[in-house]
């Protein structure tokens, strides 16, 4: 279920894709990326706990 960032703030076109869940360590990011608005982050975790069950 892939789904277009429209506010992601990142310098390319940027997609999430809830079915790809990755953990990486906070050092290895280093910090905030991007960011996205509050109706995108609810489909986000909607989309996960649909998944999730």
């Amino acid at each position: 279920m892939p789904m277009k960032l429209e506010t992601s703030g990142l310098p390319k076109e940027s997609w999430l894709k809830i079915g790809h869940v990755r953990a990486f360590s906070t050092e290895r990011i280093g910090g905030p990326i991007g960011r996205t608005d509050d109706e995108t982050l609810v489909l986000a975790l909607d989309g996960l706990a649909e998944i999730c069950g």
